[in-house]
């Protein structure tokens, strides 16, 4: 959901029915929502003043304070990746892993280390890791549990898999018991089967995994033999999280990096961090500040970023996570992709929500708006909501596109004759590669029989362009036949026609009215100037052997046979917005970026149709195609 239009954004702030109050969460867990992330923006239609709440804006939110915002703002947890075979975890300083209760944390002594899921054999294993992490987390007792079997050794032995919670993930088997247990590998046979529990804090998931079917992930710290195995989450920091960030792949994130072995015997990997920092990972992915630097949509941004993240908390609690960083939720880039206008977005805005009759807005918004937007119960379905309303969503007049605009002086091309509509184009592809041109053209000028000079003068020009011997020019030179053969000669130094062309294939290709006025000696050349499209014929199907050429018919002929040579060089681009005037282009082929300013006088051109048109002013808001 790359951002592209700051209207977007700022149609955000507009919406009906909005009240921004200081951030509160209860620990309870959100309703369900659905698993997609559509995008539209807001409000066309009026909403009464009745469902219009006043907009307020509690100086208690706007803290700097960070101690104090960390203490209130709630925790999210992003899944990075949800099926990964291995995980690379590393930081710049010495890692420190902390069991699932947070009670206790041990530092690694290494700075990467590997992580990689296992399922573990039912059956006692001969050589053990150097350490294993199987304890069940200190959820405070809230019931008691009913005596269960035990085992030889008599302890206390529930095996479930947990519902997962805001810090607990799903599906990851544990053990569970009023006092310190473990999690038994045992045959079937050698155990009870473990009963349920009427009074227990163990809360079974929909879908448990398998009885003795364990999964763990195994840590590695450069060696074959693991540093840990744990079949509970495993959570990463750094020694000094704000100097050294924890990182996933080598990607840094602020927070903390949770990883367990999932259900489907991979790697989840949760990035656990504060809602303002995540806000501040999200914000220019969604609106570059480089784009549109401006504070205001920046902030309106970070409003509807943090709104959506609250609304959607808890969204895929099952999976073991709150939210994706993908364009399903919201984009969010860690660390790396952080810029210091939007963080000062965020920070402005700190704990700024939209409500609607008090509970947070479901915040949609788009990136890229096709000029109106829909109805959000006519997309998604569900009750209509006043401030989820279809509206235009185009650039208000064409100030708005004054930044994005290319200008040139030169005086343009005014033809009103059809036959001439593409012949500012020819002109100015030949003016640029030195052939003598007016600086303005006219109906008049080019529709005047062209003189023996200014043939022979093109025609050099044409021979200096192909790098070939000026050609011998004969006298009927303004007139088709001539013209044809004595341009053949300037581009390819010899008669093409009488080499690619039979007798057969020149009297199939001159099936024309007056084609019998050509003489013999120049009907090849013409028919395969005609047969490759580069000679047009009249209107009325002629081509008027006997007749002068038109300035204008001689500049059509020479601009496409060049072009279609390649002599022009013309290269193809996509345009990137354009900023102060400068011209910025990516080659489709070559890797990067390269940027012109424009001379004063350039010849510009927008695309009508299949046709070119001369043009003062072309604005490019980046993605155009470019020649």
């Amino acid at each position: 959901m790359r951002s592209t239009l700051l209207r977007t954004i700022l149609t955000f702030i507009t919406l009906g029915a909005l009240v921004v109050p200081p951030l509160s969460f209860a620990q309870d867990q959100p309703p369900p929502h659905q698993q997609t992330r559509p995008r539209r923006v807001s409000d066309r239609d009026a909403v009464s003043e009745q469902a219009r709440p006043q907009v307020s804006i509690p100086t208690s939110t706007l803290t700097t304070n960070s101690e104090t915002r960390r203490r209130s703002e709630p925790m999210m947890r992003i899944g990075l990746a949800t099926d990964a075979r291995a995980a690379s975890i590393s930081t710049t300083s010495q890692l420190v892993t902390t069991s699932e209760d947070g009670a206790s944390s041990q530092t690694l002594g290494v700075a990467r280390v590997r992580i990689e899921p296992r399922v573990l054999s039912p059956y006692p294993s001969t050589s053990a890791p150097s350490e294993s992490i199987d304890e069940a987390r200190s959820d405070p007792p809230r019931r008691t549990r009913d005596p269960a079997p035990e085992d030889s050794t008599s302890e206390s032995i529930t095996q479930a898999s947990t519902a997962p919670t805001n810090t607990a993930p799903a599906n990851v088997t544990q053990a569970s018991s009023t006092r310190a247990t473990r999690v038994i590998s045992e045959p079937a046979r050698t155990a009870p089967a473990p009963r349920a529990s009427k009074e227990s804090n163990v809360r079974l998931a929909a879908r448990p995994a398998p009885a003795l079917l364990m999964r763990a992930a195994m840590v590695y710290g450069g060696g074959t033999v693991p540093l840990l195995q744990a079949r509970v989450p495993l959570t990463f920091s750094s020694t000094d999280e704000q100097l050294h960030s924890v990182k996933f792949n080598d990607k840094p994130y602020r927070g903390r990096l949770e990883v367990f072995a999932n259900e489907r015997g991979t790697l989840t990997i949760v990035n656990v961090v504060g809602l303002e920092d995540y806000v501040r990972g999200v914000v220019p992915n969604e609106l570059s500040p480089g784009g549109h630097p401006e504070l205001e949509a920046l902030k309106a941004q970070a409003i509807a970023a943090r709104t959506y993240a609250v609304n959607r908390r808890g969204q895929f609690t099952a999976q073991g996570f709150d939210i994706l960083p993908t364009t399903r939720s919201q984009v969010y880039g860690g660390r790396q992709t952080e810029h210091p206008l939007s963080d000062r977005a965020v920070l402005e805005t700190a704990g700024l929500v939209a409500t609607f009759e008090g509970e947070p807005i479901n915040a949609l918004y788009t990136s890229t708006c096709g000029g109106r937007t829909e109805h959000a119960e006519n997309i998604f379905g569900g009750e209509a909501v006043p401030y989820l309303r279809g509206r235009e969503c185009a650039y208000e007049g064409r100030d708005a596109f004054a930044p994005f605009t290319v200008r040139t002086s030169r005086e343009h091309a005014h033809l009103r004759d059809p036959a001439h509509a593409t012949s500012a184009r020819d002109a100015a592809l030949l003016a640029v590669h030195n052939f003598k041109l007016p600086a303005r053209l006219t109906d008049e000028w080019l529709a005047a029989p062209i003189g023996d000079d200014e043939v022979r003068a093109w025609l050099i020009d044409v021979a200096s362009l192909s790098h070939q011997r000026a050609p011998v020019i004969s006298a009927d030179v303004t007139r088709p036949p001539g013209f044809s053969t004595a341009l053949a000669l300037a581009t390819y130094g010899e008669s093409r026609g009488d080499v690619l062309l039979n007798t057969t294939d020149v009297d199939y290709t001159l099936a024309f009215r007056d084609a019998n006025e050509i003489p013999a000696a120049h009907r090849a050349d013409v028919a395969l100037l005609v047969r490759d499209g580069h000679l047009a014929l009249y209107q009325d199907a002629t081509l008027r052997p006997r007749v002068a050429m038109s300035r204008g018919h001689v500049l059509r002929t020479l601009a496409r046979l060049l072009e279609a040579r390649g002599s022009f060089r013309l290269q193809k681009a996509l345009a990137r917005p354009a900023v102060s005037g400068a011209l910025t282009l990516r080659d489709k082929k070559a890797s990067g970026e390269r940027r012109f300013s424009l001379n004063a006088t350039a010849f510009l051109f927008r695309a009508f149709g299949e046709i070119l048109y001369a043009a003062r002013e072309v604005t490019l808001v980046g993605g155009e195609p470019v020649t």
